[in-house]
């Protein structure tokens, strides 16, 4: 047993582990700079990584299992880009002449090179939000609001050209008479049922997604393919009838054409439920946009 040592005037002595802030060094001796201590929070947060601006939450999802792959997100794109706008583009450029088969090329390749843009970007920063975060991380708050109010009204604006195109096709076959009840009924269901299954969830969204992407591309493809044993010389010929300047007419084919690449910006916008979204979305991305170019 060891015994307790006592001080002079008959109290026990404690012994303790000497005060850092309170021991002296000796005489002479060099001294270093005592670090400052943090808290556990603050030390948290030194050490912790910087996360991408997101939802971080699905993005753990979409990391642990959940959401969906590169072969979903390649139909999600071409699923956005191939719809009425292409469907209905001979129709729009055929006013202007085969000219817009400039301005088809020329919008073409720049799509390809937002493609690649995205593509970029979501390898930088792969959060949800597409263009919308990027603009916020890169000119703050302010602009990254005004960036994803425009483009949630351009994206609702658009219900408008997609209504109309959808009706135009469907009603040739069930609603030859015009109907006028009829065809307000045909554009409630072509814009509430995809609405619908969006919000059902992701694994019907991407499941829907799939299915109608491959019936649309196996239709445009075997167009295409037919379409080549039909190509004569003769068809090109006036090359310009839309009463415009060449340099008009490209541009205003253009215009057109542009509409029917909107969609390339889906799998950014969705990165939070993408497994993987550094390699998948910018892959999906560009090969979505290659895939419906080519069609």
């Amino acid at each position: 047993m060891t015994e307790t040592p006592h001080d002079p005037q008959g109290e026990a002595v404690t012994h303790r582990p000497p005060d850092v802030a309170t021991t002296h060094p000796p005489p002479g001796a060099a001294t270093a700079p005592i670090p400052p201590v943090r808290d556990g929070a603050a030390a948290a947060r030194a050490t912790a990584p910087v996360q991408a601006t997101g939802d971080g939450a699905a993005g753990t999802a979409a990391a642990a299992g959940g959401g969906f792959g590169l072969p979903v997100a390649i139909a999600l794109v071409m699923g956005s880009v191939i719809g009425v706008g292409i469907f209905n583009l001979p129709t729009s450029l055929a006013a202007i002449g085969p000219i817009t088969l400039v301005s088809m090329g020329l919008t073409t390749i720049g799509a390809i090179v937002l493609a690649l843009m995205f593509a970029a970007l979501s390898r930088r920063l792969p959060a949800d939000g597409g263009p919308y975060a990027y603009a916020r991380v890169a000119f703050g708050n302010r602009v990254g609001f005004f960036n994803a109010w425009s483009y949630w009204i351009s994206s609702w604006a658009g219900n408008a050209g997609i209504a109309v195109g959808w009706v135009l096709y469907v009603q040739e076959f069930i609603n030859k008479g015009g109907n006028k009840l009829f065809t307000v009924l045909l554009v409630l269901v072509g814009l509430w049922v995809p609405a619908l299954i969006n919000l059902s969830g992701v694994k019907n969204m991407g499941q829907v997604q799939v299915v109608t992407t491959v019936l649309k591309f196996a239709a445009l493809a075997f167009m295409s393919t037919v379409g080549l044993f039909f190509i004569k010389s003769a068809n090109f010929h006036p090359w310009n009838i839309s009463g415009q300047s060449a340099i008009g007419a490209i541009g205003s084919g253009m215009a057109i054409a542009l509409f029917s690449y909107i969609g390339i910006e889906v799998a950014s916008v969705a990165a939070g439920k993408v497994r993987d979204p550094n390699r998948n979305v910018p892959k999906s991305t560009v090969l979505g946009t290659l895939a419906a170019a080519v069609v």
